[in-house]
């Protein structure tokens, strides 16, 4: 599985069915959703209520 941008966001890609789902992550302190940003090969989110956590990191 890897994180990508496209015309709607950022999805997960699965590399061996090529399927893809919306990277959607939700927040575990408080619920409230969360926005990806990326930084190399790592990938973040931040929510609402400002916590920020490690949301993926893509293999080299």
């Amino acid at each position: 599985m890897t994180v990508q941008f496209g015309k709607y966001g950022y999805y997960l890609k699965c590399g061996d069915c090529g399927g893809n789902t919306p990277a959607k992550p939700v927040c575990a302190a408080c619920g409230q959703p969360g926005k990806v940003s990326k930084r190399g090969l790592e990938f973040t989110a931040t929510c609402a209520g400002g916590h920020t956590w490690a949301y993926w990191t893509n293999p080299a």
